[in-house]
């Protein structure tokens, strides 16, 4: 047998001119279709039903089976890869009327692609090439492009003053305490409200995690709430109310339990989450700052200036990059055009420097682009 005539062959094994009675099935028997690269099945007949493209590893066992439609007087025909040893063919006639008609061929070879006219009605289950847009934001936000992820932290400050600055883009106002330097200690919840509910948070217990933690806690009003963990850093959490339609009625603190001061995030009343633009870039991990925008209220003449207040937590050493400008009545918008890339290990969190009034409100998001390794 010669070359050419192993790469094309009809199947005889897998074909059938005999029209079947309703509800009848013809099954071909196993081939060894390990010599060809594909094969093309095509099957017209004038009554409806099925067409079952079945591959074997040893000849017995099915492995896998894809399943076609047919539709009465249409040519369906579909072009499949070999991926396993074996192959069989089965038609379905799975109407109440006999079949007067039918023409089931399979060629074993090397096809290309099936194309049609331009005109041609195509089926629901045809041939096609598997695409995937690639448009990069998009890969991103379905989770689609291996080991990245896109983070959106955003945050306000609603009273910065003169005298008071520096102060971060957290709601709770003043210098951010939520990365601490010490040796790490157990969370802790501090609700001010009768809220009920459950609180949930992400965080990290240690400098070594790879990735933030999702947890949560149930609270039954006010008090104090032992998480029953370490938390080494946590810059996000939100309530859940009991009552679909409550929110928080007093603020829900999550601090560290033995240094106080050490508080992570809060809650504001009425808010049920928190608005603090911190972030901790996990062990493992790179994040690419891409995208800022901001605003400022307060004074139809004020202006705050900023920058990103950059802490290495290994090394300890502080630098503020990448500044910015906010000005009364205008959106601040920076789409880099570079990437800010900042390594595993390091907290950041916007950072207003200058303020030329008092009582101004500033907002702040940004994007950031995770990769891990």
């Amino acid at each position: 047998m010669s070359y050419l005539s192993q790469r094309n062959k009809v199947s005889t094994a897998n074909a059938t001119t005999t029209p079947l009675n309703a509800g009848v099935s013809y099954t071909g028997t196993w081939e060894d279709v390990s010599l060809y690269d594909s094969i093309t099945a095509a099957c017209l007949t004038d009554q409806n039903g099925t067409m079952q493209i079945q591959f074997s590893a040893d000849g017995s066992t099915v492995h896998s089976s894809l399943s076609f439609t047919l539709t009465a007087n249409t040519n369906e025909v579909h072009r499949i890869v070999v991926t396993r040893r074996y192959l069989r063919v089965i038609v379905n006639n799975t109407s109440a009327v006999n079949q007067t008609s039918l023409t089931l061929q399979c060629l074993l070879g090397e096809q290309t692609q099936l194309t049609s006219s331009i005109n041609s009605t195509i089926q629901s289950d045809a041939d096609a090439s598997v695409v995937r847009p690639l448009d990069f934001n998009l890969l991103l936000s379905e989770g689609l492009y291996q080991n990245r992820s896109i983070v959106i932290k955003d945050g306000f400050n609603d009273d910065i003053d003169t005298g008071s600055v520096p102060e971060d883009i957290t709601n709770e106002g003043g210098t951010y305490a939520g990365f601490p330097t010490g040796a790490v200690e157990a969370g802790e919840l501090v609700v001010s409200g009768a809220d009920t509910g459950t609180v949930y948070y992400f965080y990290l217990a240690a400098s070594t995690d790879t990735d933030y933690t999702f947890g949560s806690k149930a609270i039954t009003g006010a008090g104090t709430y032992a998480l029953g963990h370490n938390v080494w850093r946590c810059n996000f959490m939100y309530f859940i109310a009991s009552s679909a339609t409550a929110t928080n009625v007093g603020t829900i603190t999550m601090r560290n339990t033995v240094t106080t001061t050490n508080v992570f995030c809060v809650i504001p009343i009425g808010y049920g989450q928190t608005y603090c633009s911190a972030y901790t870039v996990p062990a493992g991990s790179s994040v690419y700052i891409d995208r800022v925008t901001g605003s400022l209220r307060g004074s139809t003449s004020g202006s705050l200036d900023g920058a990103f207040y950059y802490r290495d937590s290994t090394s300890g050493g502080h630098r503020l990059r990448f500044p910015f400008e906010l000005q009364y009545g205008s959106l601040y918008f920076d789409d880099m055009d570079y990437l800010v890339k900042v390594p595993a290990g390091v907290d950041i969190i916007p950072r207003i420097t200058t303020a030329s009034a008092n009582n101004l409100q500033a907002k702040i998001s940004y994007r950031i682009v995770k990769v891990i390794g």
